[in-house]
């Protein structure tokens, strides 16, 4: 099997998980949330039990910056796991 390089799938893992919030930041910045969750929830045959708060740039930037972090190390540890079963 194929191994992985352990800091290049981090970054990739890392940064595709900071993009999506990123999106959703946007979203909630735009005015748009509220109605995308009502949206996917109801396609799911769900109500949205939820209320989306106000923009703050400072909590979109940690949201980005700790969720890339948290995705990184998630892609390093799988990366590992997937290094150790492929090497047998």
């Amino acid at each position: 099997m194929h191994k992985l390089h352990m800091h290049r799938f981090g970054l990739g893992i890392g940064s595709f998980v900071a993009f999506i919030h990123a999106a959703w930041a946007l979203l909630v910045a735009s005015g748009q949330a509220g109605a995308y969750i009502s949206f996917i929830l109801g396609m799911h045959f769900l109500s949205n039990p939820y209320t989306v708060l106000a923009f703050s740039w400072k909590g979109a930037a940690m949201l980005v910056v700790l969720t890339g972090i948290a995705g990184y190390v998630v892609g390093c540890v799988f990366a590992c796991i997937w290094n150790r079963v492929a090497a047998k």
